[in-house]
């Protein structure tokens, strides 16, 4: 099987198969009704007719919690569902597909001729799939804000977006690599352990960190900072790509019937 053909039919195949990212849709949307309520019952906010923007919205969804600290240097536990629950499902919309060894998947791994693109195919399938989960998302939030009169300025949130996309997308391969390990379960297991260690560990070394805006050194003046949010990225996606090659070349997909 040629490689276009190879990576049309494999996409097309997972987005039938895989539709988990249609419901960014609705985590989106009850974000969106979570924040507009939050920011109407301030005295100093809507209700006072002072106009509400895209990029406002964006940083209530995306603006995690401070570091666990409290005065007395204890931990405070707390959970931002909200955020976890947009991450999470973002994992779960590529859960499955490139690693579960089905009849029909072996098909395509022998018909492909090549074991290399084989896996190639499956990274672009997962990229697809991750930036199809935030651009559902991210238009949900740009219309419930427009047809409530708001501004569609970002509000100079563009680069902390296209972070939170590249991050989601280098953990996504990742995660599909290491599932081919030690399985779908275990893989996805991975990602919520990680997610939520972010949220109690302030560390530049757990992906999640940088996916907070109140974290970021825009905010906070020894927070994360941008450039080592994009050495992850690059550092993930690259252990993803070239071991996920690498351990095609030597994977038995086959399956009892």
């Amino acid at each position: 099987m040629k490689g276009y053909r190879l990576l049309t039919s494999d996409i097309r195949a997972a987005m039938q198969k895989q539709k988990f990212f249609l419901i960014a849709g609705v985590i989106f949307a009850l974000q969106w009704i979570s924040g507009y309520l939050e920011i109407c019952s301030d005295p100093v906010g809507i209700k006072s007719n002072l106009e509400f923007s895209l990029g406002e919205m964006f940083l209530y969804c995306f603006q995690g919690i401070d570091p666990l600290l409290d005065t007395d240097g204890a931990v405070v536990l707390r959970l931002p569902i909200g955020w976890l629950s947009v991450f999470l499902e973002a994992h779960f919309s590529v859960i499955g597909y490139a690693e579960n060894f089905t009849l029909y998947g072996q098909q395509y791994f022998f018909r492909s001729g090549n074991r290399s693109w084989w896996w190639i195919s499956k990274c672009i399938w997962n990229v697809s799939t991750t930036v199809l989960y935030f651009a559902l998302g991210f238009t949900v939030y740009g219309l419930l804000t427009f047809f409530r009169g708001g501004s569609l300025k970002l509000e100079k949130m563009e680069g902390f977006l296209l972070l939170i996309i590249l991050v989601c997308i280098s953990w996504n391969l990742f995660q599909m690599y290491i599932s081919m390990y030690v399985g779908t379960f275990i893989g996805i297991l991975i990602s919520i352990v990680t997610l939520l260690s972010s949220v109690f560990i302030y560390s530049p070394l757990l992906p999640g960190n940088y996916l907070m805006y109140l974290r970021t050194e825009k905010f906070m003046g020894n927070g994360m900072k941008t450039v080592n949010g994009y050495y992850i990225v690059s550092l993930l996606t690259v252990i993803a790509i070239v071991g996920g090659i690498l351990k095609s070349r030597h994977l038995d997909y086959l399956v009892e019937e």
